[in-house]
C-alpha cells in the first residue's frame, strides 16, 4: 500500500507481525478454516465479498485462462506477465487523450493496475495476466464473480505456503491473505475504546438535546403560521381546510429549511439578483435526484425530473418554501410560475438520476438547450468520462507533488 499509487487515498498505520505467527497461522489452515486453539474461523468467498463491498454472485472466472489475446494484453504490451510499471506509463499514455475509445481503456487500465497491485499480484511487480479477457468489456465485467475469484487466488497462495513451509523451501506469499495475532498494546486499545465510548454518548447526549429544542422551535413556528390570519384566509379562499402534510424533499439532516437556503445563498459570489440562472439541485422523495433553475431575469421557476410524475408534491413543496425565503430577501417571487420544460430527457434505469440532473446543469450553463442533445445511452460514456476527469485529478496532482 505504501508503496503503490493508491497511498495517498488511503490512511492506515503499518501494523507488523512476526514471520513466525504467519508461519504458524498458514499451516493451522484446512481448506476452509483458519484453526486457533480451540476455536475455528471460517474464511469464506462471502467474507471477501462483505469486506469488499462487491457482490458474490456471477459466473465462474477461470484464473488460468490464457490472457495472451485480450485486447488489454496488446495494449500493455508484455508476453509473459503484467509488469504494473508498463501498466502505469500506458494510463499516463491514455489519460490526457480525448473521445470515447481512449476514455474505456484509461478505466480499463485502472482498474488492472487496482487488481495487479492488491487482489491478484503474482510478485513485487506484476499481476494476474488470465483476469485480463475479463476486463475487455466494462459492460461484461459485473457479470463475473469476482468475490469468488479473489478468495480461491488467496486461498492458493495460503496452499503453496503450507507446502513450502512443510519442505523447509524459501517461502513467498502474495496477495491481501488474512493475518490474525494477539494485540500486543490491548491494554492502550482498550483505554482508548473506553474514551472514543465516552465521547460518543457525549455527542449523542447533544445531539438529543439539540435536537429536542429545534423540534420545540419548529412546532412553535407552525403553529403560529396555522392560528395567523394570512394562513386562515389564503385556506379559506382556495376553499379548503386541510392539515399540512409531511414534506416528502429534505434539505439537510440537522438543518431547518431557512437554515438550508441560508447555508447555500451563502456560497453565491454576488447577490441572487444579479445571476441569469441559478442552480439547486433537489434530493426528493426517498432516494432521487431532480434539478430546481431558478431563472432570476425571466422571473420563472424550471424543473427538470428524469422520473417526472405529475402527481408528486414534493418538489412544488420545496419551491414554496424558497419563494418564502426569496421574500426575505427582497426578491417578489410569489407570482413566479413553476415549469417543466419539454423536451427533457428521461432515464431508463434505477440508478442514474444523479448524472442526468449534472447532465441538465452542464447543458445550461452551455446554454446547450436544444432537445436537451443526450440520452438514457449515453449514460455509459458519461460516467466514464466522470472517472476519466477523477483520473486526471490524481495525475495532476502527482505531478505537482
Amino acid at each position: 500500500m505504501r508503496n503503490s499509487p493508491f497511498h495517498a487515498y488511503v490512511k492506515c498505520e503499518m501494523v507488523t507481525y512476526p514471520i513466525s505467527l504467519l508461519v504458524d497461522l498458514m499451516t493451522r489452515f484446512d481448506g476452509e478454516h483458519f484453526k486457533i486453539g480451540p476455536c475455528s474461523l471460517p474464511f469464506r468467498s462471502s467474507d471477501i465479498a462483505t469486506v469488499m463491498g462487491i457482490p458474490n454472485v456471477g459466473s465462474p472466472i477461470d484464473l488460468k485462462m490464457d490472457g495472451t489475446n485480450a485486447s488489454l494484453r496488446r495494449i500493455i504490451g508484455s508476453k509473459q506477465t503484467m509488469d504494473r510499471h508498463n501498466i502505469h506509463l500506458k494510463l499516463r499514455e491514455y489519460v490526457p487523450q480525448e473521445g470515447a475509445l481512449a476514455v474505456d481503456i484509461s478505466v480499463k487500465l485502472w482498474v488492472v493496475l487496482l487488481y495487479s497491485y492488491f487482489f491478484f499480484p503474482t510478485s513485487g511487480r506484476s499481476g494476474l495476466p488470465s483476469i485480463l479477457p475479463y476486463l475487455d468489456n466494462l459492460h461484461e465485467m459485473k457479470n463475473a464473480n469476482w468475490a469468488a475469484a479473489i478468495h480461491e487466488y488467496l486461498i492458493s497462495g495460503v496452499k503453496a505456503f503450507r507446502t513450502a513451509a512443510g519442505s523447509s523451501k524459501t517461502i513467498f506469499l502474495t496477495g491481501c491473505v488474512l493475518a490474525l495475532g494477539e494485540d500486543q498494546r490491548k491494554k492502550e486499545a482498550q483505554r482508548k475504546k473506553q474514551e472514543e465510548e465516552a465521547e460518543r454518548k457525549r455527542e449523542e447526549e447533544e445531539d438529543e438535546h439539540r435536537k429536542k429544542m429545534e423540534e420545540e422551535e419548529e412546532e412553535k413556528k407552525r403553529k403560529r403560521r396555522q392560528i395567523s390570519p394570512s394562513s386562515l384566509s389564503r385556506r379559506v379562499s382556495a376553499g379548503m381546510r386541510i392539515r399540512r402534510q409531511p414534506e416528502c424533499y429534505t434539505v439537510c439532516d440537522d438543518k431547518s429549511k431557512k437554515e438550508h437556503f441560508e447555508y447555500a445563498f451563502r456560497k453565491l459570489d454576488r447577490a441572487p439578483n444579479e445571476f441569469d440562472l441559478i442552480f439547486s439541485p433537489m434530493h426528493v422523495g426517498m432516494n432521487h435526484w431532480a434539478l430546481l433553475v431558478i431563472h432570476i431575469k425571466e422571473k420563472e421557476f424550471h424543473v427538470y425530473d428524469s422520473l417526472r410524475s405529475k402527481h408528486r408534491a414534493d418538489i412544488p413543496q420545496y419551491v414554496e418554501e424558497l419563494k418564502r425565503y426569496l421574500k426575505g430577501k427582497h426578491i417578489d417571487a410569489d407570482k413566479w410560475p413553476l415549469r417543466y420544460p419539454e423536451p427533457c430527457p428521461q432515464q431508463g434505469s434505477g440508478d442514474d438520476c444523479g448524472i442526468f440532473t449534472c447532465k441538465y446543469m452542464e447543458c445550461l450553463a452551455r446554454r446547450d438547450i436544444q432537445d436537451l442533445p443526450f440520452s438514457q445511452d449515453d449514460m455509459p460514456l458519461v460516467r466514464a468520462k466522470m472517472a476519466l476527469h477523477f483520473i486526471k485529478a490524481y495525475f495532476n496532482g502527482q505531478g505537482r507533488s
